[in-house]
């Protein structure tokens, strides 16, 4: 067989084991070999050579519609891998959150060759962000910052808005195409429809566990920063749910209950507690974090998409739930409403290491978690395996809590 042309060997042989590992929860229908080799062509990297500039997006705080409507594909750096972030080491300290590390190690890695002409978007969510960008823009790579205000206030709205025209016009420049009010209306129609197609089979999903395990679930939404083309990304859910509806319910796939995994986001390819909680015999009923929400949240009625992009921008920014708001209400709803529609047992919620905003929304969450009854368990961890087996340790002592649970409740029945 022929060695695979890639940018970063390391990388790609990380992300071809999970997807090796992934394969067994994943359903043997055709159309689900389109998302994954969505990501396995992510991974393999981009091609470097030529005189077109590329551009790379960290995080998933931008507006995609934005990059869509200058007719040029991005990068989006979320950050998952532990070869990524080892590569990081030396210029970050030892308890940096490893979203940023690995960030940094997939931009500045030896083997990446990002030039200087490449365009690195940074949006600005939080301390960690802000120094991400003083270390690229210190390493030589053009760095645009975009700053998200933290109040939402309609002062901070309109600052939102200004900070992402202010993108736009950046992007136009660098990419030599207009980015026009009829661009962005159209980008958002198409984004806008995959966000449709996304919660539809978000919804197939709870109607039959059986049929689309949790590891599957999340593959499809992590897949949509991997595509090339938002149309026929959106085509192919299409066909997907198609499929999953003409389905049998199946039998439930948790014999140890059904969970939330909440809190810090889990980007492929470190899918360690997912994996962990799979295997233990948790069905992932959803994952409530920051780029699994904001396609939920996000998901707007056709009739709307009428309204002028500035509109439907301060709108999706009241929505956000990323971490950079102090005051982070909406992503505390968006949990009570996962809580509310999905039938779950229990909640992992997830840290990661150096990521202390997300304790701070447990704080609050931890309220809401005992007046719904449902048990939760913290976990901090980050992208090293040395942990695995404590972690395996905790997860069945709380599967054990959570079947103690479901007695109780059959005997009071």
């Amino acid at each position: 067989m022929q060695k695979p042309n890639v940018k970063n060997m390391h990388l790609y042989v990380e992300a071809k084991g999970a997807l090796t590992t992934a394969e067994q929860y994943l359903p043997a229908f055709p159309e689900i070999q389109y998302f994954v080799q969505c990501i396995e062509k992510y991974f393999e990297g981009w091609d470097m050579e030529g005189s077109e500039p590329k551009i790379f997006v960290i995080g998933s705080s931008l507006p995609e519609e934005i990059i869509h409507a200058c007719k040029k594909n991005a990068c989006w750096v979320l950050g998952g891998s532990s070869h990524m972030a080892s590569l990081a080491d030396y210029a970050v300290p030892r308890d940096t959150d490893p979203v940023s590390k690995s960030s940094l190690g997939y931009l500045l890695g030896e083997d990446r060759k990002v030039q200087t002409r490449d365009f690195i978007i940074v949006p600005l969510v939080s301390d960690s962000s802000r120094k991400v960008a003083y270390i690229l823009e210190s390493a030589g790579k053009q760095v645009f910052t975009v700053d998200i205000p933290p109040s939402k206030d309609d002062g901070a709205a309109l600052e939102y808005c200004r900070q992402i025209y202010r993108c736009i016009h950046r992007l136009g420049w660098i990419t030599r195409q207009a980015v026009t009010e009829g661009r962005l209306k159209k980008a958002h129609r198409d984004i806008s429809g995959a966000y449709r197609q996304l919660v539809y089979f978000d919804m197939l999903a709870d109607e039959k566990p059986g049929v689309v395990s949790g590891i599957c679930r999340m593959l499809i939404f992590f897949s949509y920063y991997c595509t090339d083309s938002v149309e026929e990304w959106a085509k192919r859910l299409s066909m997907l749910n198609g499929r999953i509806k003409k389905e049998q319910k199946g039998e439930f796939m948790g014999s140890k209950g059904s969970i939330l995994i909440a809190g810090s986001p889990v980007y492929f390819p470190n899918y360690k507690i997912p994996f962990l909680a799979q295997e233990i015999g948790f069905h992932i009923a959803g994952c409530a974090d920051y780029t699994n929400l904001k396609a939920l949240l996000k998901s707007v009625p056709q009739e709307s998409e009428s309204l002028p992009f500035r509109t439907l921008l301060k709108a999706r920014y009241q929505a956000d739930c990323s971490p950079a708001y102090p005051n982070n209400d909406v992503y505390v709803r968006a949990v009570c409403q996962l809580l509310s529609r999905k039938k779950v047992d229990g909640v992992i919620y997830h840290v990661l290491k150096g990521q202390i905003e997300y304790d701070f929304e447990l704080n609050r969450l931890e309220e809401i978690f005992a007046k719904c009854e449902v048990p939760f368990i913290r976990l901090e961890t980050d992208y090293n395996p040395q942990d695995i087996e404590q972690l395996r340790l905790r997860m069945e002592a709380f599967a054990e809590i959570l079947q103690q649970n479901r007695h109780r409740k059959e005997r009071q029945i």
